[in-house]
């Protein structure tokens, strides 16, 4: 029968485990502190997926900052089509009404699902430059 997992090779590789895996991590077991810069440097992101999460995180401000004037401008139609006086019992009024109500609604839905984008992202950004 063959052995798959002989001894002398299973603690041959104990030496190269990184820190989590290491019994004592203490600074004379490793002097110049290698098996810490290698566990930093496995889990470090390349440079590129820093940047496109600084860009992304930079375009949900943006949109953002277009999604609240959207908000601002449907919230001010609705206020207007509220406070129109002389056309209240119509059907059309009503009808204005709704609409505004609906754009108002779509607005501040599109601004709360952008600011979580952005919390996300921000989150994943300070996760990455850690």
């Amino acid at each position: 029968m063959i052995d798959l997992n002989p001894a002398p090779r299973l603690s041959s590789l104990a030496e190269f485990a990184l820190p989590e895996a290491a019994q004592s991590d203490s600074p004379t077991n490793d002097p110049f502190g290698l098996r810490t810069a290698i566990a930093r440097a496995t889990r470090a992101v390349p440079d590129g997926v820093l940047e496109a999460q600084k860009k992304r995180v930079k375009m949900l401000r943006k949109q953002i900052e277009q999604l609240q004037q959207r908000a601002r401008k449907a919230n001010d139609r609705l206020a207007m089509v509220q406070g129109a006086a002389r056309h209240r019992s119509t059907d059309a009024h009503t009808q204005l009404l709704s609409a505004a109500r609906a754009q108002a609604q779509a607005a501040s839905s599109a601004l709360s699902m952008a600011q979580v984008a952005l919390f996300q992202a921000e989150s994943a950004l300070i996760g990455s430059e850690v």
